[in-house]
């Protein structure tokens, strides 16, 4: 299970670091998990 809570060394979660990475792979991968932890 992705852990949205999870921070990185810059204090963002994995979603605002998939977003701001602008890496849509990443992105489209956390948010097409079939998990409902949004």
């Amino acid at each position: 299970m992705a852990d949205i809570d999870a921070k990185d060394d810059n204090g963002m979660t994995t979603i605002d670091y998939a977003a701001k990475s602008g890496n849509a792979d990443v992105f489209n991968f956390l948010t097409e998990q079939s998990v409902p932890w949004y």
